[in-house]
């Protein structure tokens, strides 16, 4: 009984969650040029010191980000602009949602219209719209810059794609090369960090649903799933749960009783990284 009122309490506020989202409604592609992107940034810090760090924040969101924000469009980015000193480290993370799930992609270059046509394609090809299956989730994906140098400096775009609707969302990362340069602290060694992940997920009972969790580390992290309770998935677990060999785990014929907080956890001698992701089955026929 103690852990059946917090799952009906969170599931309760998850789907006014996805009632409010939902509301909101997709706009054309269009994407913003190098220059618009940077004047929108320049009130981003001019100097960089030893000590300076760009941990993801929303603190560090500048007003573009707030009006992105308050306009409520399924896709932004935070942590950015990115200014990093030559040989430092910095990360920006893109949320997308929507129905079905987003796919999320980084892209940089001058040709992004061309890109976005091509993963439009791709994306239309292995996922096909079903209208019988219903599926939403809020999609994380995470940039990550390792030992900066000249070549990440510019524009960088990340494109949500729902069959063949697209949202953009752009920041700036730039190098200063006024400060200490660090490239000389750069070596192979990556503590592990958790790259694309879903924070909430609401999928069809009878399905099956596939949870991800993509992982960056040198050398490469070990993975662990566990429940919000701390109930290490295995093998022996639940014949219907499949640790699968990209770090992802599988449920088939998704339940009721499945609905729980998944804790994906990347470890390494060099640090860990968790995210965890909320799963809730919903009744086939059930609309939000």
């Amino acid at each position: 009984m103690e852990q059946t009122i917090p799952k009906s309490m969170a599931g309760f506020f998850f789907l006014t969650l996805v009632i409010q989202m939902t509301a909101t409604h997709y706009i054309s592609f269009d994407p913003q040029s190098p220059r618009e992107v940077a004047n929108d940034y320049d009130d981003r810090p001019k100097n960089v010191d030893d000590s300076y760090t760009n941990s993801l924040t929303d603190n560090i969101e500048t007003h573009h980000h707030k009006a992105l924000k308050a306009k409520r469009k399924p896709v932004r980015i935070t942590g950015g602009p990115l200014l990093l000193a030559k040989g430092q480290s910095g990360e920006l993370t893109c949320t997308a949602y929507g129905s079905p799930f987003p796919q999320i992609h980084w892209l940089r270059g001058d040709d992004l219209q061309s890109q976005i046509e091509k993963l439009k394609y791709v994306n239309l090809v292995y996922h096909e719209p079903s209208k019988e299956k219903v599926d939403f989730g809020i999609v994380k994906s995470k940039f990550i810059v390792d030992c900066a140098s000249e070549a990440d400096k510019g524009v960088i775009h990340c494109v949500s794609i729902i069959n063949e609707k697209v949202q953009v969302a752009s920041t700036y990362i730039d190098i200063d090369t006024s400060s200490i340069d660090l490239s000389e602290r750069c070596n192979l060694i990556r503590a592990p960090v958790i790259t694309n992940f879903i924070s909430s997920m609401l999928v069809s009972q009878d399905s099956t649903v596939v949870i991800p969790c993509t992982v960056q580390g040198e050398p490469k992290p070990d993975i662990v799933w566990q429940t919000y309770n701390g109930t290490t998935i295995t093998p022996t677990t639940d014949p219907r749960y499949e640790l699968l060999s990209s770090g992802d785990l599988l449920i088939s014929s998704l339940k009721w009783v499945d609905m729980d907080g998944y804790v994906c956890i990347a470890k390494s001698k060099f640090g860990e990284d968790r995210q965890s992701t909320f799963l809730y089955p919903v009744q086939n026929g059930r609309s939000t």
